[in-house]
């Protein structure tokens, strides 16, 4: 008997592991949203993550495949760096999310895509990505949970002028480093970070986020100090009574998380999207 039970189980596991990995890609173009969406054969059908990469503004394939493998529906999105958009992570508007679950709440069809009016929306945003993430969040709040890999507390400047980022096409005050010196990136963000009051106005207003957050930081970070900057939201949320959910984790790796440092974390981001 134990020998069939046990063999009902693997049987069990082998199909969802089999199940799991069937994910339709489409590329989705459109005047608002570039991107692509992964559609899980497992997924509920009203919900959805959306992932936002780094600094090259393209699509983060690494992570969108990690979450779609695991039942999650992923719209993964440019915010420049694509057809229509800005060559450069300069004045970019933080609405880029807000129209990504504008595009998924349209009900837009085409094959077997559709989407219910209810939907789940949650956010993952990576490195410089993160400050697009947790400022969407703060600001539109259909998005029902946010995480931060390397995150960033403030908003930093673009890449050719002062202001990355636009709100209602407003810049955002950003913290600037200097671009060209003799010391590295790191210790550049670190220093401009330690020149902050507390009360600056390039922190992200992350006590206005309605949405449980996770951060995932690294303790060897090599370009900027994305644990410190974990530790800042936290303290920032704490001081707020914030009243969602909230948790810090810090991984032994640097900036750019490997494979099996993405597989260590699998298990908490898949929770904290559910």
């Amino acid at each position: 008997m134990m020998k069939q039970i046990l063999s009902c189980l693997l049987l069990m596991l082998l199909c969802f592991a089999v199940q799991a990995k069937q994910v339709n890609m489409r590329k989705i173009e459109s005047p608002s949203v570039q991107g692509v969406l992964y559609q899980s054969s497992c997924a509920a059908n009203n919900q959805y993550v959306i992932v936002i990469g780094g600094s090259s503004g393209r699509v983060n394939e690494s992570y969108s495949q990690l979450i779609a493998e695991h039942c999650q529906n992923v719209l993964a999105i440019a915010y420049f760096n694509a057809a229509g958009f800005s060559d450069t992570l300069d004045d970019i508007p933080i609405e880029r999310v807000s129209d990504a679950i504008d595009f998924l709440q349209s009900g837009y069809q085409q094959g077997d895509f559709s989407t219910d009016s209810k939907l789940k929306i949650s956010v993952v945003g990576i490195s410089r990505g993160s400050e697009l993430a947790l400022w969407s969040a703060a600001t539109d709040h259909r998005i029902g949970a946010v995480v931060g890999i390397v995150p960033s507390s403030v908003t930093w400047h673009g890449q050719r002028t002062a202001t990355a980022w636009r709100y209602q096409n407003n810049a955002i005050a950003s913290l600037s480093f200097a671009r060209q010196s003799e010391l590295p990136i790191y210790q550049r963000a670190s220093n401009a970070l330690q020149q902050l009051a507390s009360d600056a106005s390039e922190f992200i207003p992350v006590e206005h986020i309605k949405a449980d957050i996770l951060l995932i930081s690294a303790e060897n970070d090599h370009i900027w100090p994305s644990k410190l900057m974990a530790q800042q939201i936290v303290k920032r949320l704490q001081a707020h009574d914030f009243s969602y959910q909230y948790s810090h984790l810090s991984v032994e790796d640097d900036h750019f998380f490997d494979q099996q440092t993405k597989q260590k974390i699998a298990a908490q981001l898949l929770s904290h999207l559910r």
